[in-house]
């Protein structure tokens, strides 16, 4: 494992070298494919983590109790959770709980695509925090036409900042957002505590404080 680990550094090392140059020179394609980079390792990483803890009570139980056997091969179960399907995990919460609790429903059009009661596209895209720069968000959406969009942000912590941005927003920002390969995309930082803005390329900003769990934009929507 530990070979393993020294090779995660090694490429998070890089990563972040890259990230770095890429962010300077405003390539957010870039920034976006080594975002999704960033957290392939991070999920190896806690992949080698748990499977070298399975290791120890598989060991344990051949030279330990049977109880202890028992524990371990009923800790034995799937892989991991993939990025994809903590997004679609995370964008399913949201909707039944968080939305449907506010009486605001969305029937799914797409992967990432819904549509309110009055026929309005919203648009729900998802990210970790990265691991190797902290305070920042890398989303993206196919490129395509939304009246809302809703911007879900995981913290290293596993608390969720949703930003939902009304249709004035979308229309003013849309074009000045980066593309790539079909996909619009977005870069959120934390500038603050609460304190949150998106970054548009030309060094422009859009303050998102105010769209910050703002579901009555929905309402009636």
């Amino acid at each position: 494992m530990a070979k393993h680990l020294e090779n995660h550094e090694a490429i998070k090392a890089k990563v972040e070298e890259l990230l770095q140059k890429a962010l300077t020179a405003q390539r957010f394609d870039e920034v976006a494919r080594l975002a999704k980079i960033a957290e392939e390792v991070k999920m190896l990483e806690e992949q080698d983590r748990k499977t070298a803890e399975r290791r120890r009570d598989l060991a344990a139980t051949v030279y330990g109790s049977t109880s202890k056997a028992t524990d371990a091969l009923d800790e034995l179960g799937p892989g991991e959770e993939s990025a994809r399907e903590r997004g679609r995990r995370v964008r399913k919460h949201y909707i039944e709980f968080i939305l449907e609790g506010q009486g605001i429903h969305l029937d799914r059009v797409a992967s990432k695509k819904y549509r309110t009661e009055r026929q309005r596209m919203v648009g729900i895209s998802y990210a970790r925090e990265l691991d190797i720069r902290s305070d920042s968000w890398f989303l993206g959406l196919s490129d395509e036409h939304y009246d809302f969009l809703i911007l879900l942000c995981e913290s290293s912590k596993e608390e969720i900042a949703a930003f939902i941005l009304p249709t004035e927003v979308v229309r003013r920002i849309w074009n000045a957002l980066s593309r790539s390969n079909g996909q619009v995309k977005f870069h959120i930082t934390r500038i603050a505590w609460s304190a949150y803005e998106l970054r548009l390329p030309g060094s422009r900003t859009v303050k998102l404080d105010e769209y910050l769990n703002a579901t009555k934009l929905l309402e009636g929507a």
